[in-house]
């Protein structure tokens, strides 16, 4: 084919629009995004994937030859990235029937017109840059992997959004602001903003990011918009979970501070880039058959054994936004208690939130099924893998005693078992869990 005076074979021109979607790329991503199945992006071991690169960096390297590509290095790594030139950019464009000025939605290869300086990748910010490309190029694998996953995804470029907030109470946040992830996917027609974390920002300043998103949360809630179904968090500097747990600990602190109000509704949900196939199959999943086995589990009790006399609810908790909590209650003598059911598996907060804002609501309403409620006791549910222990030592102290007293009694259920185990991660030698807390 030839454009504006350059011959491109099919294969150059497959590079110039993976280099035109992520802006800037490394020839290992390129490899990755040419063969998504065989190569998941950071996981890439150089003996394996070097042979493979060096028919990418012929091509890479004549389209530098035509002007259409531009190479850097990357600081302090051996790794060269590509990015387009201005030159590139519009033979890219023509390929593509990008028009002048269109204001594309960066989903399904609906592109948008940009000027140059957008489209070049952030220099300063390179390495943070190609974290982002490479959880991208992991969702590349996973829609290659599972056939069924609706998975899609957009940069900051279609996400950044300005905005005006009324000075409905006098306050010093009303004017324009500005909301700017670093990316966004949808699964199954929920989305999620993304943010790439390089362990550089301290609490202060992670507040700061969480409430830039609240009140991004209140002016989607004035103008009837959805919001969204959580925020992604994942580590650029982190492999493994383990690694991520301390950052972790830093970021559920600043999360519940800055953006407490939000927090029963807006899920964050934290990872390292090892952790991301888990999180899209569980986020991809129908939560609803869950919900049914976990009902299925109460249902049991309640038919099998006579001393428990629990009866299951579902309540709607108009905290700041309806939603509704499942429930169960056991009515023994005076000693009733809650149980309060939420999914929760690895780094994530609503089910925390909606607990704490469960038992906020039970102590104001005046549903006489309630009144004789003594204690709170949540229930985690998950699908596999192990329950987490819960650290909130980076809480300030108030809040600190008031987490610790929450989840103290703490039970988390694998559904799939059932199993049960308390807060420590011990089983549970009980044959009715609902009942093991009840006073004698």
């Amino acid at each position: 084919m030839k454009i504006l005076r350059h011959s491109l074979s099919d294969e150059q021109i497959d590079i110039l629009k993976w280099i035109h979607l992520y802006r800037g790329i490394t020839t290992r991503q390129l490899l990755a995004a040419k063969r998504p199945l065989e190569f998941p992006p950071h996981l890439l071991d150089p003996k394996v994937s070097e042979p493979k690169e060096k028919s990418i960096r012929k091509l890479i390297g004549l389209l530098v030859k035509k002007g259409l590509v531009a190479e850097k290095v990357v600081p302090k790594g051996r790794a060269n990235y590509a990015y387009l030139t201005e030159e590139g950019l519009e033979l890219i464009s023509i390929i593509l029937e990008i028009s002048p000025g269109k204001i594309g939605t960066g989903y399904s290869g609906d592109h948008g017109d940009f000027d140059y300086e957008l489209y070049s990748p952030p220099s300063t910010k390179i390495s943070h840059h190609l974290i982002l490309v490479n959880f991208f190029l992991m969702l590349e694998h996973l829609k290659a992997k599972y056939y069924e996953l609706k998975i899609d995804y957009r940069d900051n470029r279609y996400v950044s959004e300005r905005y005006v907030l009324p000075d409905l109470d006098k306050s010093s946040k009303h004017g324009t602001k500005k909301i700017m992830p670093d990316g966004e996917i949808r699964l199954n027609d929920q989305f999620y903003p993304v943010e790439i974390d390089m362990g550089t920002e301290r609490y202060k300043e992670l507040v700061e990011k969480f409430e830039k998103y609240a009140e991004y949360f209140d002016f989607l809630q004035e103008h009837g918009r959805p919001l969204p179904e959580g925020i992604i968090f994942i580590s650029g500097v982190a492999d493994l979970a383990s690694q991520f747990r301390r950052r972790w600990d830093t970021v559920i602190a600043a999360f519940f501070q800055g953006m407490d109000r939000w927090a029963a509704h807006v899920n964050l949900i934290g990872g390292t880039l090892n952790c991301v196939e888990r999180i899209i199959t569980e986020k991809s999943r129908d939560f609803t058959t869950f919900g049914q086995m976990l009902m299925n589990i109460l249902g049991y009790y309640t038919k099998t054994d006579g001393n428990y006399k629990g009866t299951a609810y579902r309540v709607e908790i108009p905290i700041p936004k309806l939603f509704t909590a499942t429930l169960s209650i056991t009515q023994i003598g005076a000693n009733h208690q809650v149980y309060v059911y939420e999914p929760v598996s690895g780094f994530e907060t609503k089910g925390l939130a909606r607990v704490r804002s469960f038992k906020s609501w039970l102590s104001k309403t005046k549903i006489p099924e309630f009144q004789a409620v003594s204690e709170v006791i949540p229930v985690f549910y998950h699908l596999n893998g192990q329950p987490m222990t819960f650290n909130f030592k980076k809480f300030d102290e108030k809040a600190q005693a008031e987490w610790e007293g929450l989840f103290s009694l703490t039970y988390w259920l694998n559904v799939e078992g059932p199993v049960w185990t308390d807060i420590d991660g011990e089983s549970v030698a009980f044959s009715n869990p609902l009942l093991s807390r009840v006073s004698s």
